[in-house]
């Protein structure tokens, strides 16, 4: 069972580091709509010429391999509300550090809500 909990805790990571770079190199780039669909493709195709944008694919890639194999080991009833939760929970620390953005009250409640359900399903406790 530890085995399992690490391959989710690490796709939820790659995952979540993955949007986080994303991220960053777009708000970096100034990407964004520009009226138009050819405006749009010209700003996409400029941002595959940033390493950045290659590492969160990368990421991204890496987490997606970790998922099919979470997918033919584990219950899906278990393995996908974890994942999901755990997405959450480390999105919101990464929005938290690196995007300086504040938690409000109701979605800190969710968090520690969701650190409680993660808890339970790990020991194997809920089966959805």
């Amino acid at each position: 069972m530890s085995k399992n909990i690490f391959i989710n805790l690490l796709c939820a990571s790659l995952v979540v580091g993955s949007n986080s770079i994303l991220k960053m190199a777009l708000v970096n780039k100034g990407f964004g709509w520009q009226g138009s669909l050819v405006g749009l493709g010209k700003n996409l195709l400029h941002l595959f010429s940033f390493p950045l944008i290659w590492g969160g694919i990368l990421l991204f890639v890496a987490a997606n391999v970790l998922w099919l194999m979470i997918l033919a080991t584990q219950k899906l009833g278990v393995a996908y509300p974890l994942q999901i939760a755990l997405v959450f929970l480390f999105s919101t620390m990464s929005y938290t550090l690196l995007f300086g953005e504040k938690p409000t009250a109701i979605s800190f409640t969710g968090f520690v809500l969701l650190v409680s359900g993660v808890v339970l399903i790990s020991k194997g406790q809920i089966c959805l």
